[in-house]
């Protein structure tokens, strides 16, 4: 998909990817080969150095047999999460991460140089992050060197994964992407195209809006459109009152937590 993403022209400041990817060496040196940023997620148990790992072929032991060819290394590798359990609170800076209509999201994140070795030795930055409330800590892999951004902008990019996960839900939820039942390969393309079709339009609508009606959510796409095709007048008056009152809320919130008005 990022191949065929940078043939096409499009551009990027970096991808991000969840934990099932994140924990592939191949996937995130392939990206990095590519001359490409990524922000990924990675698991708990994810092993890495804490220094540069001097990497060396070992000599003959003795005169009868072949010479070692597999490198090693003297270093030892941490459990990211072990690492974790070594940190202070003063080692982590409190973050805004993302506006919510509650109010800033918060989070005290944590960056430090890391490497890994597979197949051979890359240099990459470890971030951490605790959200209030909250007892495990999501862990992050990055490329770019920790020289090149601030805690706040590593904290920035991985939070956009929300995102990505925020239009799964939308997808299912409202618009169908997981409503089949079929068998064979072919129909499942259909679907998805329709779906596809389908969001692209939600999408184009909110755009279009998003100055007037900057609350404009999949959900009230979906329902007003379902009035339009009945033709139902009352029907759309109902949906019209519902929306607003749904806004109104929404609107309510942002104005008790942005009181300088900077929410959009």
């Amino acid at each position: 998909m990022i191949v065929e993403d940078l043939s096409r022209g499009i551009r990027f400041g970096w991808i991000n990817a969840d934990a099932l990817y994140g924990n592939s060496a191949h996937f995130c040196n392939s990206i990095e080969d590519m001359g490409q940023n990524f922000v990924v997620d990675i698991h708990k148990d994810q092993h890495v150095f804490l220094t540069d790992p001097a990497i060396y072929t070992p000599e003959l032991a003795s005169k009868i047999g072949r010479p070692p060819v597999r490198l090693k290394t003297d270093e030892v590798t941490t459990q990211v999460r072990n690492y974790c359990t070594t940190l202070k609170k003063s080692d982590f800076k409190k973050i805004k991460v993302r506006k919510g209509t509650k109010g800033w999201i918060m989070a005290f994140v944590h960056t430090r140089t890391v490497w890994l070795w597979d197949p051979k030795v890359r240099k990459r930055t470890l971030i951490i992050r605790k959200e209030p409330g909250k007892e495990e800590p999501k862990f992050a892999m990055s490329n770019i060197d920790r020289s090149q951004r601030t805690t706040q902008q590593f904290a920035f990019m991985q939070s956009q994964r929300f995102w990505i996960e925020r239009a799964f839900q939308d997808c299912k939820g409202e618009l169908g992407m997981a409503d089949y039942q079929v068998r064979k390969y072919i129909s499942w393309y259909h679907h998805q195209a329709l779906f596809f079709m389908a969001m692209d339009y939600v999408n184009e609508i909110k755009s279009m809006h998003q100055h007037t009606i900057p609350l404009l959510s999949v959900r009230d796409v979906r329902l007003l459109f379902i009035a339009h095709l009945m033709k139902n007048g009352i029907r759309m008056e109902k949906e019209v009152k519902d929306l607003l009152k749904r806004h109104r809320q929404r609107e309510n919130d942002i104005r008790i937590n942005y009181p300088k008005n900077d929410y959009f």
